[in-house]
C-alpha cells in the first residue's frame, strides 16, 4: 500500500516552503528536499515491483510518482529563484 499525498497536502508544502524561503532558512530547504528524496526512493520504489503482473496498485503508485515529479519540478526552480 502506497501513501498518497493529496492536493490538499500539496498547496500545504507549497505555502510552508514559500514561507520557510521568506525567512530565509535554507535549513529547512534541505531538511524537505531530504524527506521528498527518500520518500520516492523508499515509498515510490519503482524496482520492487513485478512487471509481469501490473496491478492496480502499480498503477495507482505511477500515478503518485508522477504528481510527485510534478510538484518538484515546478517546485526546484521556484526554491531556486526565491533564493537569488
Amino acid at each position: 500500500m502506497i501513501n498518497i499525498i493529496t492536493e490538499k497536502i500539496y498547496r500545504k508544502i507549497w505555502e510552508n516552503l514559500k514561507l520557510v524561503l521568506k525567512f530565509e532558512r535554507v535549513d529547512f530547504i534541505l531538511y524537505y528536499w531530504k524527506e521528498a528524496y527518500d520518500y520516492f526512493r523508499i515509498d515510490l520504489n519503482i524496482n520492487e515491483r513485478d512487471w509481469s503482473n501490473i496491478t492496480k496498485e502499480d498503477e495507482k503508485m505511477d500515478e503518485e510518482r508522477s504528481r510527485f515529479m510534478e510538484f518538484h519540478y515546478a517546485l526546484g526552480p521556484f526554491n531556486l529563484q526565491e533564493l537569488l
